[in-house]
């Protein structure tokens, strides 16, 4: 008896729970390597005073520094592991606000010290009060220098190497694509075509999304589903002059419609779709989107009558010996007296096409002398 021994192929979800894995590793190791280090630091005065020195040296001399600086980097630690989710823009901005408020504050200790020796305030204790001033300075002005960077990062930007205090497309703004974008085939062609030379983003939800619909039970959404896959199959082998990247960030909401909203906005981004509702939402918010369906209808003519091409029946239309099939790019087309030739596929000819609120609707009528396969 032969059994089956086939590898099960890795997931999405198990990628990133690798990957997740392999971080909080690195991240544990990071951490215990700070603290030694930090230990170490704090015993190499201790064991150079006992190599350097004939006297006895007092263990208690050093133990507090020694303590102060294994708790300095406890905390830290600390800190670090109870704020997981960080953003380097935000640990930028906090940066470049420590500098801000450490220069501001050192520049006014440099007029204090010289109203101070001006005014002869050099006797104690003006020395302890100005010093003691001069910290409250520093920390006054650090505090206030990141929280107001804090507070405007996004209204600016300062060019670093690699660094960003926000998300900003250069050039046009990204296109943030949906599921029923993917589904469809059209959206690959106009990538081929050269015409889109921005950055295409795929978010990792959507991908769930087509996950889903590729493992249904129904026929109908687990066709629709490998269709999405083949089109970003396509799109990521023949881009064209876009790039195109996958999103891994899940902005927090219910739904998907809601989420893509929230990602679009968060990447200073357009929303792509073929969706009503989607738009409709998105227009409320002030988002800018793209219809592909409208895009597609203003580029390509109607069908002429008597254009030919093949397709398979898929079911019964609206009106008696109506059939109804789907065009590689999703265009719906019905099919006069042809119910008898449902599951098959058929050469037709167009006899008129009519555009809807949800695309083009072709007319078409079976070829003359068309026979159909013998084959079951």
């Amino acid at each position: 008896m032969q059994t089956n021994s086939q590898p099960s192929v890795p997931t999405l979800e198990d990628a990133r729970r690798a990957a997740e894995t392999a971080r909080r590793r690195l991240l544990i190791v990071l951490r215990l390597t700070y603290l030694l280090l930090l230990a170490t630091a704090a015993l190499l005065p201790f064991v150079g005073d006992m190599t350097n020195t004939a006297d006895e040296v007092v263990v208690s001399d050093y133990a507090g520094a020694f303590m102060l600086l294994v708790g300095l980097g406890a905390f830290v630690v600390l800190v670090d592991v109870f704020t997981p989710e960080k953003r380097l823009a935000n640990v930028i901005a906090i940066y470049f606000g420590v500098v801000v408020g450490l220069v501001s504050a050192y520049a006014l200790s440099g007029l204090i010290d010289l109203a101070a020796r001006t005014w002869y305030l050099t006797a104690p204790p003006w020395p302890a009060y100005l010093l003691m001033g001069k910290l409250a300075l520093g920390i006054t002005f650090c505090y206030l220098a990141v929280s107001i960077v804090l507070a405007t990062k996004d209204d600016f930007r300062i060019v670093l190497p690699y660094v960003e205090f926000t998300r900003r497309a250069k050039g046009s703004r990204p296109l943030v694509v949906d599921t029923s974008v993917l589904i469809d085939a059209r959206f690959a062609k106009f990538l081929q075509s050269g015409m889109v030379d921005t950055s295409i983003v795929v978010p990792e939800f959507v991908l769930g999304e087509l996950q889903v619909l590729a493992d249904s039970s129904e026929a109908n959404k687990r066709e629709r589903g490998r269709r999405g896959f083949k089109s970003l199959q396509a799109i990521r082998e023949f881009r064209g002059g876009a790039d195109v990247v996958l999103e891994p960030y899940d902005p927090p909401g219910h739904g998907a419609d809601e989420k893509l909203v929230a990602l679009s906005e968060r990447l200073q981004g357009r929303l792509l779709t073929l969706d009503a509702n989607l738009r409709a939402i998105a227009r409320v918010r002030g988002l800018p989107t793209v219809d592909l369906e409208q895009a597609s209808l203003a580029l390509r003519p109607l069908g002429n009558p008597g254009s030919e091409f093949e397709m398979c029946l898929e079911k019964a239309g609206e009106q008696p010996g109506q059939a109804v099939g789907r065009l590689p790019d999703g265009t719906m087309v019905v099919v006069e007296h042809a119910d008898a030739h449902i599951g098959e596929v058929v050469t037709c000819e167009t006899t008129n096409t009519v555009r809807t609120n949800a695309g083009n609707l072709v007319f078409a009528r079976i070829k003359s002398g068309f026979e159909p396969s013998q084959e079951q």
